[in-house]
């Protein structure tokens, strides 16, 4: 019974790893590298001076949240730029 059990939980990861794969949860962000830079020169110099002090403070979830109210963009796009505004500092 256990075998069974231990099997159909191996299956359903498999299922979920392979659908989410097909919807695209890949790790590469959409945005190419030029297109990150381009929504980091858009920032308002008050949105970006916030950001940096979330990074410089270690808040990166709340980093993420305040650069996806100012741009708009999805959640891994958003961490996507707040990634390589982090590798810039």
């Amino acid at each position: 019974m256990t075998g069974v059990i231990l099997l159909a939980t191996a299956v359903g990861l498999l299922i979920g790893f392979v659908i989410g794969r097909m919807r695209g949860g890949g790790g590469t962000p959409a945005l190419s590298p030029d297109a990150l830079d381009a929504e980091i020169a858009k920032l308002p110099g008050d949105v970006r001076g916030r950001i940096d002090m979330l990074l410089r403070e270690g808040q990166v979830i709340a980093a993420i949240k305040e650069m996806r109210a100012a741009s708009g963009l999805g959640l891994r796009d958003a961490k996507a730029v707040v990634d390589r505004l982090k590798a810039q500092s």
